[in-house]
């Protein structure tokens, strides 16, 4: 099984405030009370939502209509998306 491979620009954590598809506690510019914008990580990570769990997520919701892989690319489509809005198409974020 291949696991999603996250840039970790922390852009899907931000201006999430009224998102349709889940409930998540924003501060008052939108962004989720989790994110760290100094280092651009969850502070709750291994206690996150399933919904920010890509793979979990995928696993119990999304399993029966599409491949792992084709998520993970619709997933990265949304990414590369996001960063191109906010000029950061280019970005290189160390992994692992």
């Amino acid at each position: 099984m291949c696991k999603f491979d996250c840039e970790r620009c922390g852009l899907c954590c931000q201006k999430v405030r009224g998102n349709r598809f889940f409930d998540l506690e924003t501060t008052p510019e939108g962004d989720c009370i989790h994110y760290d914008h100094a280092t651009r990580l969850c502070r709750i990570y291994d206690h996150r939502p399933i919904y920010c769990r890509v793979d979990d997520f995928y696993d119990l919701h999304v399993k029966p209509a599409m491949t792992r892989e084709e998520y993970h690319q619709k997933i990265h489509a949304i990414c590369r998306e996001l960063q191109f809005e906010q000029g950061l198409n280019d970005l290189k974020r160390g992994k692992g």
